[in-house]
């Protein structure tokens, strides 16, 4: 099964080169396409590469050629969560329950039955598994179809 694939780390470097976002950690070097999407892990608000720091943490998420790069001034990811959703009980895996309010952002592709989901959520129940109404939501592209 092809999931979505998670790179963590700190910024001490990021720069747009001719063909590629180069994104630089004290024990590694990322070469990211310039199609990487960059939202902010708390708000889930689309950033530029300029805005980013040095010292900020990241999580980079990856999936069927798809890139994401969510980042926070703080080691702060408490709410984001990721998977495949399901639609008929509104879960991502198991992990939280969504309530999809008109209002959530929604990036990236349509949100299907058996979509990969990235949620960035601010407030949930501490029911099992939590609920929340994300803030915004990051939606892969199914394998083998085009959006």
């Amino acid at each position: 099964m092809n999931q979505i694939k998670l790179r963590e780390g700190v910024i001490n470097q990021i720069a747009v080169a001719k063909d590629y976002i180069l994104l630089q950690t004290t024990a590694c070097i990322y070469h990211l396409p310039l199609t990487t999407e960059i939202l902010h892990s708390s708000t889930g608000k689309p950033m530029q590469v300029s805005n980013l720091k040095k010292g900020y943490y990241f999580h980079e998420y990856s999936y069927n050629g798809q890139h994401l790069l969510a980042v926070n001034e703080k080691d702060s990811f408490y709410g984001v969560f990721h998977g495949e959703y399901h639609e008929k009980n509104h879960l991502i895996d198991d992990q939280l329950m969504m309530n999809i309010h008109p209002k959530t952002k929604k990036y990236g592709s349509s949100l299907v039955d058996g979509a990969q989901v990235i949620a960035f959520c601010q407030l949930m129940t501490r029911s099992i598994p939590p609920q929340s109404t994300p803030e915004a939501l990051f939606i892969f592209k199914k394998r083998g179809k085009s959006n």
